[in-house]
């Protein structure tokens, strides 16, 4: 009894010093972010076409990508939008992924309908095209600030909503997030072990003295 007890409490132990270690890795996952947005605004290699119809010198911007895949009719069939038939470089494809994935968590049931429209309507609404993708770039960009913990989630100048900037730290967010649910999983199962084995012991504490 006294085995199974050290064992819950051990367990529960282990846990909280898990969360401790991610929750003291905040700090670095921000300046590892602001590092991430430099490299991009100094330049570096990008895809050179894409098949929406657009050349890119620099890694493409989300609100760019949502517009051509919209005037494209390329959502239109309700296909994810990591799975739009896009043109990027293979080093970059899995931050264009995590980019999507993100919007696609963060746009508007409206926002959605409006760019899987064909691409008649689309044609007619250009410039509500414009203002919708403008404002799925900057929700991406305050979300990620909240997520990374800054005071004031507003973008700074040169943070721009680009797949690769906006790709490596919604990957970090999402492996951050999974973490700390295993983490609370992880503890709230310590601590129900921990209850059982205290009940367990005093069940038998009673039937000693009985």
């Amino acid at each position: 009894m006294e085995d199974e007890l050290r064992e819950a409490h051990n367990e529960y132990l282990e846990a909280r010093s898990l969360t401790a270690r991610l929750m003291a890795g905040t700090a670095m996952t921000l300046e590892e972010s602001e590092e991430e947005n430099d490299v991009e605004e100094n330049g570096s290699e990008r895809p050179k076409s894409g098949r929406v119809g657009q050349k890119y010198k620099r890694a493409p911007l989300i609100t760019d990508l949502l517009v051509e895949m919209a005037r494209s009719g390329e959502l239109v069939g309700g296909k994810k939008l990591h799975e739009a038939n896009v043109d990027i470089n293979e080093r970059d494809r899995t931050k264009f992924v995590n980019a999507m994935v993100l919007v696609e968590e963060l746009w508007t049931e409206e926002e959605e309908l409006f760019l899987r429209s064909p691409p008649q309507e689309i044609a007619e609404s250009i410039e509500e095209l414009k203002i919708i993708t403008a404002a799925i770039g900057e929700r991406c960009l305050v979300k990620l600030n909240e997520w990374e913990g800054r005071d004031d989630p507003t973008p700074t100048p040169h943070q721009k909503p680009s797949i690769v900037s906006v790709g490596i730290r919604a990957r970090k967010a999402f492996l951050d997030r999974e973490m700390k649910k295993e983490v609370s999983e992880g503890v709230n199962g310590a601590e129900k072990r921990k209850e059982e084995v205290d009940v367990e012991k005093e069940e038998v504490q009673v039937g000693e003295e009985v």
